[in-house]
């Protein structure tokens, strides 16, 4: 009896066909990123150099591609953390990306700002841009949309729900008199 009830603890809810094909996913999803590291890594070497080769760095032009570069495989690494740690939720995940890209945005904007015109510290105002939409976001996500997890207090979305499911039933209940 004893030895079913281990069994029964160990057992997975998928199959074993589903499960490869998780782990399939999951592979490709690292070979992506490992392939996409490798592009990065040699593209923006590549890029240094051109940039070494044709002006000392007079001109230290490689920093814009390398900042967009840098946006890009963030996300990339970003998605494929998000996937592989099974974090569920699309309004989680997207809160977990838009942070992810406005901070890498953020130190793009800085490197930029710090190679064309150190003197003028323009780079802050689209990072409080960023900062007021992240927070704007955080709020949406977390007293609107974000259901309770206690079920004490529903949120904004859950109440709006909850209101639309009983106008429809006083309807159908209505309707049937």
């Amino acid at each position: 009896m004893a030895k079913q009830e281990d069994e029964r603890e160990h057992e997975s809810p998928f199959s074993q066909d589903a499960l490869r094909a998780i782990a399939k996913e999951k592979i490709m999803w690292r070979l992506g990123v490992q392939i996409h590291f490798l592009a990065f890594l040699l593209v923006n070497v590549l890029l240094i150099v051109i940039n070494w080769i044709s002006n000392q760095w007079m001109i230290p032009w490689f920093v814009y591609p390398f900042s967009g570069w840098i946006i890009g495989f963030g996300a990339h690494l970003t998605i494929f953390f998000i996937y592989s740690k099974g974090i569920i939720g699309e309004n989680k995940k997207a809160i977990i990306l838009h942070v992810v890209i406005s901070v890498l945005s953020s130190l793009a904007l800085f490197n930029i700002n710090y190679f064309s015109n150190f003197h003028v510290m323009w780079f802050i105002y689209p990072v409080i841009a960023l900062l007021i939409s992240d927070i704007v976001h955080f709020i949406v996500y977390k007293f609107i949309i974000k259901p309770s997890d206690t079920g004490e207090s529903k949120s904004w979305m859950e109440r709006k729900i909850d209101e639309e499911l009983h106008k429809a039933k006083e309807r159908k209940i209505g309707g049937l008199e």
